[in-house]
């Protein structure tokens, strides 16, 4: 019969198994497991939203005054974005999206023009799209909800600010398949990718001029947001 293990091999095994957790804990945001589809029918749960801005990539006079509007959306909305994200979802934070060459169109689709966009969890809907709305100038808007269900986000559930481009979006093309879950998986407002609010210490109103009639972004109960328009501060 093999010797058993001693009792100090075995509390080192145990330490080296609580450390090797802590550091993915640590090291991930959290996310659940094997979560229920979402059902398309039923009025899914919004998770987050984009905003996109679509421009002509084939004028440079369009690209130019596209581009400025980015830096200008990115010079308001500083207090409340963090870097910039290469992908499209579950974030945690407000970021303007770098995921392909703004000189051409988005690589799998689905805009047939030139887009920027940013992604807006919920607590900051409502500051962007007030920015973005009075500001955008020429450039059409595609405002719409993250729900997993790409097709009828970009569709049904999504609203235009400007004139639309009068070449449709190209959503199956892109692998959206109508009334079904196509990403999203396996996330929810309670994780730390989709904040449902703002957490302690995040900046919850800006003292930005242009922003100062905004209404300050939700703090998380029983946090508030302890300041007057035209100062900056953060939950508490």
């Amino acid at each position: 019969m093999a010797p058993s293990a001693s009792y100090p091999s075995i509390m080192l095994l145990l330490l080296a198994v609580v450390a090797a957790i802590a550091a993915v804990c640590s090291g991930h945001p959290t996310r659940y497991r094997d979560l229920p589809a979402a059902d398309c029918h039923a009025q899914p749960t919004i998770l987050s939203y984009h905003i996109h801005v679509t421009y002509n990539f084939m004028n440079e006079d369009q690209i130019a005054g596209a581009m400025a509007l980015r830096s200008e959306a990115k010079r308001a909305l500083a207090d409340f974005a963090g870097p910039d994200c290469d992908g499209r979802y579950d974030y945690g934070r407000l970021c303007f999206i770098v995921d392909h060459d703004f000189n051409t169109t988005l690589e799998g689709g689905p805009f047939p023009v030139g887009e920027w966009s940013i992604f807006v969890p919920i607590p900051y809907f409502a500051v962007a799209l007030q920015f973005m709305m009075q500001r955008h100038g020429e450039f059409p808007l595609l405002i719409h909800p993250n729900t997993g269900c790409e097709y009828e986000d970009h569709s049904i559930w999504a609203m235009w600010t400007g004139v639309p481009s009068p070449q449709p979006l190209d959503l199956e093309g892109a692998g959206m398949i109508p009334w079904t879950q196509t990403n999203e998986f396996n996330t929810t407002t309670t994780d730390t990718t989709n904040i449902p609010c703002l957490n302690s210490g995040m900046t919850c109103r800006s003292a930005n001029p242009i922003l100062a009639r905004t209404e300050s972004v939700p703090c998380c109960f029983p946090l508030t947001c302890p300041c007057a328009p035209g100062e900056t501060c953060a939950c508490k």
